[in-house]
């Protein structure tokens, strides 16, 4: 068997739970009569499926076994070839991916990357999970985990096991412990967590193993929560063809299977109680005036994120996701600066957490000059933790954290000279952010100072204007002489995205205008 992940990440039930008894599968039954929908039951039992299993990081005691034992008549019994992922939430976290090796139980126990296997989920399974732990399985992100996960075109088969409730920390807005639903509308609102999503693999099919049959807080909620997931995922060419707290039932795909086909109702973006509807509709109502009104803006993103203040302004968080951005940051590194640049580092920090996600790439360059030399970060892509497991940023923070301001100060016309150099190195097809930070215009003296000055304007707005190029750059002054703040306000007008500063949040605020509509934030 040759398995995705090394094999001490990777685990394989058939040797976790060598005790567990098998379950025997329950009937549940309802008052009403179900629809099945057509299914061949012969390609149930021998095709090669990619399965993907949620399991919250924390349960009820004991389901985390019944689990465990479910997975491994699943390892045992499915067909060789089949690719099964375990993955823990609400951070989906991939905990294996398995490639089952062929042949009956006995000999795939005797292939050596099945049985060394076991190690990487033998703790998670033989444990409930922290105290503290949640028990959540951020479902609107199950799309896209299986997206990035999916490593064959063999049917999808999903099996959650948890509540169909909400509660992420991320968007208090939209939580359903206190009773509430989304509505309708929210599966297509523009900023609504549950959107764009991922379509699934078409005919994906999904098993719900629910804790028990009271989860959520009233009867009421449980019907609105199981239409809704259902409607999520069916619009994503998913079928949830069962709910039960039945184990064995859950990790099987056999029929019956409920025909669960939802239709959307016309809804508006909201979080409503389960027994009142979002709309009602007056059939004999006289024709409305249209009365034009002012929507305001609304963004249902983490408050305080750079994708809220983006939509919170009028802008779209789409815009940024085919750009390329470069920023490179030009500090005077004399003593007198050494607060500043530790203020400012805090908001590079900030953006290079924050954009990664958002954008197609990101690139940070840093440059310290004064007296004593110039030390440089060059410009480095910084990428999302989960793909390079942080690296690229913990270098950008080492980098950082080693700045030690001191010496007299650097050259004006060389800080910026270098800044826009290596800025005109990464290419046209890119948008460029310069950011200048000193607290005063360096290495000239009173008699030449008119001269430098207006020597340096010139040079710095055929950079900024060149033509096909997208750049913006922000001169941050904290000094108090009235000459010099005049230099570092007309290069932060050299051009129409361009701003004077003296707050280093101006950088995000120079990031976030790059998103709006022309005019919408205007230069400080």
């Amino acid at each position: 068997m040759r398995s995705f992940l090394p094999a001490a990440t990777l685990a394989v039930a058939a040797l976790l739970m060598s005790g567990c008894d098998k379950m025997q599968s329950t009937a549940v039954t309802g008052s009403a009569a179900p629809h099945f929908a057509a299914v061949d039951r012969s390609r149930l039992r021998s095709e090669k499926t990619e399965q993907f299993i949620y399991v919250p990081t924390r349960q009820v005691p004991g389901d985390r076994r019944l689990i465990a034992s479910q997975f491994r008549t699943l390892v045992e019994t499915a067909p060789g070839g089949t690719v099964v992922h375990v993955i823990e939430t609400p951070g989906h976290r991939p905990l294996a991916c398995i490639v089952l090796p062929g042949g009956p139980p006995n000999t795939r126990q005797r292939n050596r990357d099945f049985r060394e296997a076991v190690a990487g989920l033998k703790k998670f399974f033989n444990s409930d999970g922290p105290p503290d732990g949640s028990d959540q399985l951020h479902l609107p992100l199950v799309p896209s985990t299986v997206a990035n996960l999916r490593r064959t075109t063999y049917p999808c088969r999903i099996i959650l096991c948890g509540a169909p409730t909400y509660d992420e920390p991320d968007d208090p807005t939209f939580t359903t412990e206190k009773g509430m639903v989304p509505s309708d509308g929210l599966l297509f609102a523009l900023h609504s967590p549950f959107s764009e999503r991922p379509d699934l693999p078409d005919a994906t099919l999904i098993s719900w193993l629910i804790p028990n049959m009271t989860w959520g807080t009233d009867r009421d909620q449980r019907r609105e929560l199981e239409r809704f997931w259902k409607l999520f995922f069916q619009i994503r060419h998913g079928n949830v063809i069962r709910l039960t707290p039945d184990p064995a039932l859950a990790f099987s795909f056999t029929l019956p299977h409920l025909n669960n086909q939802i239709v959307a109702v016309d809804e508006i973006p909201a979080m409503r109680h389960p027994k009142v509807e979002t709309e009602l509709e007056n059939k004999e109502a006289p024709v409305p005036v249209i009365v034009p009104v002012q929507i305001p803006n609304v963004s249902f993103k983490k408050p305080g994120s750079i994708a809220h203040r983006i939509e919170m302004n009028g802008g779209n968080v789409e815009a940024l996701v085919g750009e390329s951005i470069v920023l490179q940051v030009v500090y005077d590194g004399s003593g007198s600066m050494a607060s500043k640049i530790q203020e400012n580092n805090l908001t590079i920090l900030s953006l290079s957490e924050s954009l990664p996600p958002l954008v197609k790439s990101l690139e940070i360059g840093i440059e310290v000059h004064s007296s004593i030399g110039t030390r440089r970060f060059p410009v480095t892509q910084i990428k999302e933790q989960e793909s390079d497991g942080g690296a690229s940023l913990q270098n950008l923070r080492d980098f950082l954290s080693s700045i030690d301001a001191s010496g007299s100060d650097g050259v004006m016309r060389e800080m910026l000279g270098s800044g826009m150099t290596h800025l005109a190195s990464v290419g046209v097809g890119k948008r460029q952010f310069l950011m200048v930070v000193a607290d005063c215009v360096c290495g000239v003296t009173p008699s030449d100072s008119d001269a430098q000055f207006a020597g340096m304007i010139p040079l710095t707005r055929q950079w900024a204007t060149e033509n096909k190029t997208d750049r913006r750059l922000i001169s941050m002054f904290s000094g108090d002489k009235d000459e010099h703040e005049k230099f570092f306000r007309d290069i932060g007008a050299i051009n129409a995205n361009s701003c004077f500063s003296r707050s280093p949040d101006d950088l995000i605020e120079a990031v976030i205008s790059s998103a709006l509509p022309p005019g919408t934030l205007q230069n400080r």
